[in-house]
């Protein structure tokens, strides 16, 4: 998706310290911060699946402002938050496609008390497998317990607070 790419370029000019981009990539930061507002006064109740997700949906925007300027978007970002989270009964876990992918974004802002209600929610949608792992219910989940996008551990790495897998800064 394009907020993808603009993070790439983010990441270009902030470790090059080349502000080439930068003008470009407020413009469209601004763009997606518009789209979640619109999408604010809709509400969310109505979405598909996908999204209210990372990698298509409302979930990966809000990452992308966490990751690009959570200073200037941290209002609207914890606002969108609280707001998606009332879906939890349309999201499934996963990182991709899920609560998880939620819950990431929610690392950023420390919103703790969301963090809590979140990981309270994962824990009941988890099981012991045969080798006594806590496993958490995904799309398939005989085929994806370690897959990070759509298994557990993408699960397990939000709920340990661990930052985006691909954040990149200076230090």
């Amino acid at each position: 998706m394009s907020q993808g790419l603009a993070y790439v370029l983010n990441c270009y000019s902030q470790l090059y310290e080349d502000v080439i981009y930068d003008e470009s990539i407020e413009s469209f930061s601004d763009f997606i911060s518009d789209k979640i507002r619109n999408q604010l006064e809709v509400g969310f109740d109505s979405l598909k699946l996908l999204d209210y997700s990372w990698c298509e949906g409302f979930s990966g925007l809000l990452l992308y402002l966490c990751l690009v300027n959570q200073e200037k978007y941290q209002l609207l970002i914890v606002q969108s938050q609280n707001e998606l989270f009332k879906q939890h009964l349309h999201m499934g876990t996963s990182y991709c496609h899920g609560l998880a992918s939620l819950l990431q974004t929610v690392i950023y802002t420390e919103n703790d008390e969301l963090y809590e209600k979140i990981v309270a929610i994962l824990i009941t949608r988890s099981y012991r497998d045969s080798n006594d792992c806590l496993v958490f219910q995904s799309e398939e989940p005989s085929q994806s317990v370690v897959d990070f996008g759509t298994g557990t551990l993408g699960i397990y790495w939000t709920m340990l607070k661990e930052k985006f897998l691909f954040h990149l800064d200076k230090e």
